[in-house]
């Protein structure tokens, strides 16, 4: 475990690495501490993230951003998003999990398609396990059988099951009812 003094020189080289993205973010009203804060942004803030995702900042820098901008629910956030995910390597897990996480999140049902495709790219790795929720959350028809199709994947199995055995107490809990 790092110690405290570690920590501290961790902290201090990321907020070097994320001053660039600062820099271009306080002109237009959004300060360091709402970048902390991952406070919601405006538009032209969010135009200012998408454009900073395709740049060479370091992953966290670019996880962030990805959180920050999982709050907007709009086609252009979505496409920004999924095209950076699409550019991952699998090694970056840290970004894939703030992507996918953030894509689950504003996912709409016309979003589905590529949804159901990330659940099948095992590149991405164990965060496809968000999409279960948005599959859920659209009530997408085929979304348990996808479901019990992730039994079979190693990545997913474990999250597949929990999401199977929680839709049977469920129905054990409706069946009591009647």
């Amino acid at each position: 475990m790092p110690s405290a003094r570690d920590l501290e020189k961790i902290w201090e080289q990321q907020a070097r690495e994320s001053r660039p993205l600062l820099d271009d973010l306080e002109p237009l009203g959004y300060s360091e501490q709402d970048w902390e804060l991952g406070t919601a942004p405006s538009p032209a803030v969010a135009a200012m993230l998408i454009e900073h995702l395709d740049r060479p900042h370091p992953e966290h820098v670019h996880s962030w951003s990805a959180r920050i901008l999982g709050q907007l629910r709009t086609g252009e956030v979505w496409d920004a998003l999924a095209r950076a995910l699409d550019r991952t390597r699998p090694e970056q897990r840290s970004l894939q999990e703030s992507l996918t996480s953030s894509l689950a999140q504003i996912a709409t049902r016309e979003n589905l398609p590529l949804v159901r495709a990330y659940l099948a790219d095992k590149r991405i790795g164990e965060s496809r396990m968000f999409f279960y929720g948005t599959l859920n959350r659209l009530r997408a028809p085929d979304r348990w059988e996808i479901i019990e199709a992730g039994l079979a994947d190693p990545q997913l199995r474990k999250e597949a099951g929990y999401r199977l055995h929680q839709r049977e107490l469920r129905e054990a809990r409706k069946q009591r009812k009647k």
